[in-house]
């Protein structure tokens, strides 16, 4: 509310983490050499792991103010969610 009466024309992000990364993952991104902190996120991101080193599918939250804003961009703008078939 604070940022709409401050005159931006702003809107909700859907913040579904997993499915965003899914969705950003799934598609080419276009990245320009002058976007190095965004390039420095980028090879930085890491995944959490468990005690014996397995992968687990959590990212690490840390430095990554740009990717998140990249992925509500992504996920919220092209995510169209599969319609249900209700059969009558």
């Amino acid at each position: 509310e604070e940022v709409k009466r401050a005159g931006y024309n702003s809107k909700p992000a859907d913040k579904d983490v997993l499915a965003g990364i899914r969705k950003v993952k799934s598609m080419p991104l276009y990245i320009t050499k002058r976007s190095t902190d965004l390039i420095k996120e980028i090879k930085s991101y890491k995944w959490k792991t468990d005690k014996d080193g397995k992968v687990l599918d959590e990212p690490v939250k840390f430095n990554d103010h740009l990717m998140d804003a990249l992925r509500y961009a992504v996920f919220t703008k092209l995510f169209k969610p599969e319609r249900k078939i209700t059969a009558f």
